[in-house]
């Protein structure tokens, strides 16, 4: 591996927390008293609770978020007129009814059910 793909994967890993969290779970196993028998479990026990802590962080923020954007969704609810009350509300739910009307005048009996009268 070249210099400079390792000096770009050093720096990714840096960027993205691996560097952070692997030095994390070594210094907790280090600081251990009673060493572990199985060392790599430590560690991925040690990083799967980070990523759990993390997870929840993110989670309990989301919640907050859905709630701030609820709420600002019923406010912003609330300055809109309601669509009953628009007079092109109105004017639409009107041609819909002289459609409709239209559409019933302009029907002709199938000839099978006009057989039956």
């Amino acid at each position: 591996m070249d210099h400079n793909k390792r000096k770009q994967f050093r720096r990714y890993l840096h960027h993205s927390g691996v560097i952070n969290s692997l030095t994390s779970a070594l210094v907790a196993l280090y600081e251990e008293s009673d060493k572990p028998d199985d060392a790599m479990n430590f560690v991925t026990n040690h990083l799967s609770a980070q990523l759990s802590e993390a997870l929840s962080s993110e989670k309990t923020e989301l919640q907050r978020r859905c709630e701030r954007l609820t709420e600002e969704n019923k406010e912003l609810r609330s300055k809109v007129p309601s669509p009953a009350k628009t007079s092109f509300t109105r004017s639409i739910m009107s041609f819909n009814g002289m459609l409709h009307f239209c559409q019933l005048l302009q029907y002709e009996t199938p000839p099978e059910e006009r057989a039956a009268e």
